[in-house]
């Protein structure tokens, strides 16, 4: 079983361009009936962005984003709506 949260800001900074921080948690829960074990991991990352509106008409835009966390950082690409 699996439970995230995630907080996210966005910035307009004008009608073209925007910048975002965001915040994440999450827990696992990887309970073995047969062994009586029961094993919790938590995970946090944090992360800034952008995002470009390629078309106003549509509301079409692209981002980046790069997030890290403990034990790794990453790098996401985004195109479409409502982002």
């Amino acid at each position: 079983m699996n439970h995230f949260t995630q907080v996210q800001a966005i910035y307009d900074i004008n009608s073209s361009w925007s910048l975002l921080g965001f915040y994440g948690v999450g827990v696992t829960f990887n309970d073995d009936v047969l062994s009586n074990d029961s094993v919790t991991e938590n995970a946090d990352a944090v992360g800034l962005g952008f995002r470009y509106n390629l078309s106003q008409t549509y509301d079409i835009r692209i981002g980046l984003d790069v997030a890290t966390s403990f034990d790794e950082s990453v790098v996401y690409f985004a195109v479409g709506s409502g982002l």
